[in-house]
């Protein structure tokens, strides 16, 4: 299923603004409390980049969430395939306010690439079972 699903990911529409060089999905829909996983593919001349996770809805000021090079903790995980030329970013527990980021590769000495994506986050109905 990874081939295919990376197949699928470069037939994505872009986020007018994104980066031709870092594509992932362009929205998705999360229940509140779940866990969600986000590929982002990479041009390969970025394979030894650091690769981040930023939130908020404008790239200039979104804040990173979790970087390659960090230690990974809390809700946010980040892990580089770099055979397959992918990152993928995990939010764990997903809140209301995760709704605005960016899959990011840092440029030495020059503007970061990043492409945007959205999450909707959703409410989860409570199963109630009545006993009689």
């Amino acid at each position: 299923s990874g081939p295919c699903l990376l197949l699928v990911l470069f037939w994505l529409l872009q986020r007018h603004g994104s980066s031709p060089h870092v594509t992932t999905v362009t929205k998705v829909s999360v229940k509140a409390g779940d866990s969600v996983s986000i590929p982002c593919l990479y041009h390969p001349k970025y394979t030894s980049h650091v690769k981040c996770l930023c939130q908020g809805y404008y790239y200039e000021f979104c804040s990173y969430a979790v970087k390659t090079n960090w230690q990974s903790s809390g809700r946010f995980l980040i892990s580089d395939d770099r055979e397959k030329k992918v990152f993928t970013v995990t939010i764990k527990d997903v809140r209301e306010g995760d709704t605005d980021f960016w899959c990011i590769v840092e440029i030495n000495r020059g503007r970061d690439v990043g492409t945007y994506f959205q999450m909707s986050v959703t409410r989860g109905k409570n199963r109630t079972s009545l006993s009689s």
